[in-house]
C-alpha cells in the first residue's frame, strides 16, 4: 500500500469515525395555528415554488432570444458585448459573454487528494432551505 492509498484510506476512515459520532440535527414539528402569518405563508408555498420556477425558466429563454436577436444585427462570432441605449420603452442594456468560470473538481480531491482537501477546503456561508417534506434537492 502507497502512502497515498494510506492517507486516503486513513482519511475515510476518520471522516466515517466523525460522521457516526456526529449527532442528528434537532426537529421542531410545528403546529400553526389558525389564521396565523404562519399558516398563510404555507398556504403560498406551491404558487411562489411555481412562480419561482417558471421565473427561472422565463428568464433563461429571454436572455437566449434576446441574444439570438442581438446576433441577428451582427452575427460575427468575435463579438461578446452588445450594448443598446436606453429608449422611454426600455433601459440601457449590455448584453456579454461570461465565460465559464474555473474550477477544480471537489469530489476528485477529496477522494483521491485528501490531504490537499482537509488543508485548503472553506466552508460556505448556510442557508435555510425550503422543500416538501421528504424531497431533496
Amino acid at each position: 500500500m502507497t502512502t497515498i492509498d494510506r492517507a486516503i484510506t486513513d482519511a475515510i476512515t476518520a471522516e466515517n469515525t466523525a460522521r457516526a459520532a456526529a449527532p442528528a440535527p434537532e426537529v421542531i414539528v410545528v403546529h400553526p395555528e389558525k389564521e396565523s402569518q404562519l399558516e398563510a405563508l404555507l398556504c403560498l408555498y406551491e404558487q411562489r415554488k411555481a412562480a419561482h420556477d417558471a421565473a427561472e425558466d422565463q428568464w433563461g429563454e429571454y436572455k437566449e432570444a434576446l441574444v439570438a436577436a442581438l446576433r441577428a444585427y451582427n452575427p460575427d462570432e468575435n463579438v461578446k458585448v452588445y450594448e443598446v441605449p436606453a429608449t422611454r420603452m426600455w433601459p440601457a442594456v449590455t448584453v456579454a459573454w461570461r465565460k465559464g468560470r474555473e474550477y477544480l473538481p471537489a469530489e476528485l480531491i477529496r477522494k483521491h487528494i485528501p490531504q490537499i482537501w482537509d488543508a485548503f477546503k472553506v466552508t460556505a456561508k448556510g442557508y435555510w432551505e425550503v422543500r416538501p417534506k421528504g424531497k431533496r434537492g
